[in-house]
């Protein structure tokens, strides 16, 4: 028959109580280190992602390494002429040579439209190279070329007064049939457009043509 000593089981009961205690504290202390490990690792990712946005090289940086190229298409003609350093852009003088050189006595010249995929695939070769080559086989169609330079206009963030190459396109008129109305309707719209579009646009590409057709003559 056993016999109970005093106090034994409230020794035992405050042991294991002290031991829990000790454990529930170890786990706070774990917790508390997770959650500085957690923050001190946030902290480093901030930092390190400051230092790489303040290292990140600039956009006109970027532009004079050559990594990017501005568009052509869609640019106005002040800030394309001050990127080329000319009075012309460059694209435009290459349409105009290869259309004098090889195109002014075809048929409908600029009334014709060229192929529009045919078209699209010159865009995007003049806006991801420089060594354009309007010689090249791929775009034989003369029409191709002038819808490309009619597209580069439509595009202009604004319109533009036609130039002296179509004094040379009308003289050749008995051979491409393009008269001084022809290139006027053709190129009113392009040229002269309304600043908002509204629902009298049949009688702004009347005028359009007129005041293209006035400035031709």
């Amino acid at each position: 028959m056993g016999t109970d000593v005093p106090g034994t089981e409230d020794a035992e009961n405050g042991a294991e109580f002290g031991s829990r205690e000790k454990l529930g504290g170890g786990e706070e202390k774990r917790a508390a280190m997770g959650s500085t490990s957690g923050e001190s690792d946030s902290n480093k990712v901030r930092t390190k992602l400051r230092k790489f946005l303040q290292r990140r090289p600039t956009l006109q940086s970027l532009r004079e390494r050559g990594y990017i190229k501005d568009q052509i298409f869609g640019c106005s003609l002040q800030v394309l002429c001050e990127r080329e350093r000319g009075t012309v852009p460059r694209f435009v003088l290459l349409c105009i040579q290869s259309v004098e050189r090889r195109g002014l006595d075809i048929d409908g010249l600029y009334r014709v439209s060229g192929n529009l995929a045919t078209i699209q695939k010159l865009r995007y070769k003049v806006e991801h190279d420089e060594h354009l080559d309007l010689d090249d086989g791929r775009w034989e169609d003369v029409h191709v070329v002038t819808g490309a330079l009619k597209l580069f206009f439509r595009e202009l963030p604004e319109p533009l007064v036609p130039f002296s190459h179509f004094d040379k396109v009308i003289e050749h008129k008995e051979e491409n049939r393009m008269s001084v109305q022809s290139v006027a309707i053709v190129f009113g719209p392009t040229l002269l457009r309304p600043a908002t579009e509204e629902g009298t646009m049949a009688m702004h590409m009347v005028f359009q043509n007129q005041v293209v057709e006035h400035i031709l003559h």
